[in-house]
């Protein structure tokens, strides 16, 4: 960068940390701006309003639903499987954690910290934005737009549908939270800048980048990025840069002991554990300019939308060469801004550095991509578009029409119809089997389809499950061993034994595993056997047993609270059958099982809220209305504990415990 371009409109370095607390004063004596973060806010509580009920889905059943409730003290938090998304991410495990210690396993107040997590992310942006254009060679230029500016940026991205992944799937708090870090980093790092004493700042910033490498490995660039961020925003050299904030930059760069910490510390599997998924760094760097063009693309229509993209995929140069042309053209176009307009450059650089992790050399190897890894990159995209709006209507906008009318305008357009394409993505999320089935239809790789006939046979539809568990097997071998689970199911037993045959020739590593799961069916089956001859003391330790290795067995959990309370152990029966609901919060008999164990231990309002959503699902059912009819006899409405029993003798009047109950009303 010449020295020459870089000094025209900028204050010189030994006035920068003046016009910067200036800049900073003349806007905290501004008040125009101060409804601004609560705009930003409202717009994301709209755009997501909807999501808060979205079941756990995918990698949310092992990250939250089996691994957090075994978190008993800080080394269970640190200490998650190798294979698990939450190895090495200490931070969001025990954030899971304390969601379901304080508000309970429901799925509720997971969603809602996903959401606040967003939420803070937009303001963190908002902040650094308005901030950055207050400084020295921008603030004359954008000092009168700057709220309006960062404002903008922060609504469109806040709403923008390419972030649903990050909101919704419950599992990716490791994105927002690591993004989270990042921002307070960049921006504890601009506050040091203008500080009279900014040790106080700097020791934030490092903090934060800290903290970062506790949630996610693509922390590793902030250092670079403040740096840069310092070379083209504050600084005219990189020599007066590092001398004026050596102290900072060496923090920050010691930060990365930690991640080389915690990868020795917390090994993660490259991929999801099979052999099969193996591909070389070449081949997975082949697909990723396909990926990002893609990426590119839903920035800009962000329709079609896919959870999960499965494998890398073999092929050849020549077949990815117009996306690697048009990569390559951005990237060298991103270097000359660097030199020629550092500050539109460094939105580029933002783009590349972030996205290098996770979409260069370094293969993962269970996917190929990932619409979350656009999180923080579709900020510097929606600045770019903003200011290309704002240079365009500059030159050619109509005298008539003021811009404010015109800003106000052009972001309705923009931000109505994002918002309602987000809402209609969080619908999306409200079921694992429909989710899977928009990924067959919008990206149809052999993991979509195993993907999909995974949950249609969890759903009990084993026929449709057998369709897709075959189209799975040619790109993705290990859907073998489901199709030869369904193929069981259905009776086909020898090509069943051919299938599961193929799939430990092809998945050796997994025999240790496979040999746990067959011994744990083994003691399912133990446990139903004694239970049916009412033994309930025998079976308890082979459904405890079962449950260790099939911890998503609702039926396992159910029998094991029956068992229980036979047994004469109410309260572990009482949690049995709640860890039932999670495990299948759809099913009727599982909440009225709850309610009843609750009902028993005194729990009026937890039992009344399982026996309530048990008629909800199962209105045919007399044993529900049963329950509900005692929930509300315990809370003295006996009026409506009445009209219940009657409705249960209404579906079956032979039904003994509600004539029973009844009997117990007459005399109230």
């Amino acid at each position: 960068m010449s020295r020459s371009k870089r000094a025209k409109g900028r204050s010189v370095s030994g006035h920068r940390a003046a016009g910067v607390t200036a800049a900073a004063s003349s806007r905290s004596a501004s008040t125009a701006g101060r409804w601004l973060p609560w705009l930003i806010v409202l717009a994301g509580l709209i755009a997501y309003g909807n999501s808060f009920s979205g079941p756990f889905i995918f990698d949310d059943q092992s990250t939250i639903v089996s691994e957090a409730p075994k978190a008993k003290g800080l080394a269970a938090i640190i200490h998650a499987p190798a294979e698990s998304p939450l190895s090495g991410r200490p931070l969001v495990t025990a954030t899971f954690y304390v969601n379901r210690m304080v508000f309970g396993p429901g799925v509720t107040s997971f969603h809602v910290t996903n959401l606040l997590v967003h939420l803070a992310n937009g303001l963190l942006f908002f902040a650094i934005v308005r901030r950055t254009l207050g400084l020295p060679g921008l603030r004359e230029r954008w000092a009168a737009s700057a709220d309006a500016i960062a404002a903008a940026a922060a609504i469109i991205w806040i709403v923008h549908p390419l972030n649903t992944e990050v909101v919704d799937y419950l599992t990716q708090r490791t994105e927002s939270m690591m993004a989270a870090c990042m921002l307070i980093t960049i921006y504890a790092s601009l506050r040091a800048a203008a500080a009279p004493n900014p040790a106080g700042w700097q020791a934030a910033a490092v903090f934060a980048c800290a903290l970062g490498f506790m949630c996610k490995e693509t922390m590793v660039v902030t250092p670079i990025v403040v740096m840069l961020f310092d070379r083209v925003f504050l600084f005219e050299s990189w020599r007066e840069s590092f001398r004026s904030r050596r102290r900072l930059y060496a923090g920050l760069a010691a930060t990365w002991l930690v991640f080389a910490a915690a990868l020795w510390s917390w090994p993660r599997t490259p991929g999801a554990g099979f052999s099969s998924t193996d591909r070389s760094s070449w081949t997975y760097f082949l697909n990723q300019p396909e990926m990002l063009t893609r990426y590119l693309r839903l920035t800009i229509w962000p329709t079609g939308l896919v959870l999960n993209y499965g494998w890398s995929w073999p092929q050849p140069f020549t077949d990815v060469l117009p996306y690697f042309l048009f990569i390559t053209t951005l990237f060298v176009i991103t270097a000359i801004a660097l030199v020629r307009a550092p500050r539109l450059g460094f939105l580029g650089a933002w783009c590349f550095l972030i996205l290098g992790p996770t979409s260069s050399f370094v293969a993962i190897s269970s996917e190929v991509g990932a619409e979350r890894r656009m999180y923080l990159p579709l900020m510097a995209l929606v600045l770019l578009a903003i200011f290309a709006a704002v240079r365009i209507w500059r030159r050619f906008g109509p005298a008539s029409i003021t811009p404010r009318t015109a800003a106000a305008i052009a972001l309705a357009i923009v931000v109505v119809p994002l918002t309602v394409l987000t809402i209609i993505r969080n619908r999306e999320y409200s079921s694992a089997l429909g989710m899977a089935q928009t990924v067959v239809d919008r990206w149809p790789t052999g993991f979509a389809h195993h993907m999909l006939g995974f949950h249609l046979a969890a759903a009990g539809r084993h026929d449709e499950a057998i369709v897709h568990l075959r189209q799975a097997v040619a790109g993705f071998p290990p859907a073998r061993y489901d199709l030869a689970r369904e193929l069981v199911e259905t009776g086909k037993y020898e090509e069943a034994i051919d299938q599961l045959q193929a799939f430990l020739r092809d998945e050796p590593t997994l025999l240790p595993r496979l040999s746990r799961e067959l011994t744990a069916k083994a003691h399912g089956l133990r446990a139903q056997q004694l239970a049916d001859a009412r033994n309930f003391s025998e079976a308890i330790p082979h459904y405890r047993a079962f449950l260790e290795v099939m911890p998503q067995d609702g039926n396992g959990w159910s029998g094991l609270g029956v068992a229980l309370i036979a047994s004469g152990q109410p309260a572990d029966a009482a949690a049995a059958f709640q860890r039932a609901v999670e495990a299948d919060p759809t099913n009727a008999g599982f909440h009225q099982n709850a309610a009843r164990a609750l009902l028993d231990r005194g729990s009026i309002p937890e039992a009344s809220a399982h026996a309530e959503r048990a008629v909800a699902l199962d209105g045919a059912n007399p044993g529900a209305h049963d329950v509900l009819a005692r929930t509300l006899i315990a809370r003295g409405r006996y009026a409506d504990a009445r009209r219940e029993f009657e409705r249960a003798l209404q579906l079956d009047p032979t039904f003994a415990p509600a004539i029973a109950g009844l009997r117990a009303l007459a005399g109230r």
